[in-house]
């Protein structure tokens, strides 16, 4: 049964992620010219986020965590965690 309260829940989360983007709040980044814009991946047990890097997405993203995190109990493992910048970040 816990596999299926997993899967609740990410969808809960994506549904989130997907609210906050329609409503502007996150931009997600395009992979290549024309293609869509992606914001989120949900894999079996793993979440990878793909937000355009400002501190108004970041702030949105963080915004979200926490609200996902007092919804479901899941909290996020920092020590499990990472983010990366891709090499136009300055």
């Amino acid at each position: 049964m816990s596999p299926y309260l997993f899967i609740l829940c990410s969808a809960v989360l994506s549904s989130l992620m997907t609210q906050a983007n329609a409503e502007k709040k996150i931009q997600g980044i395009r992979v290549s010219n024309g293609g869509p814009m992606i914001s989120h991946l949900l894999f079996v047990d793993d979440s990878l986020f793909f937000l355009k890097a400002d501190q108004k997405n970041s702030l949105n993203l963080l915004s979200i965590f926490r609200e996902y995190e007092a919804a479901s109990g899941q909290k996020i493992n920092l020590e499990k965690s990472s983010i990366t910048f891709g090499n136009k970040v300055f």
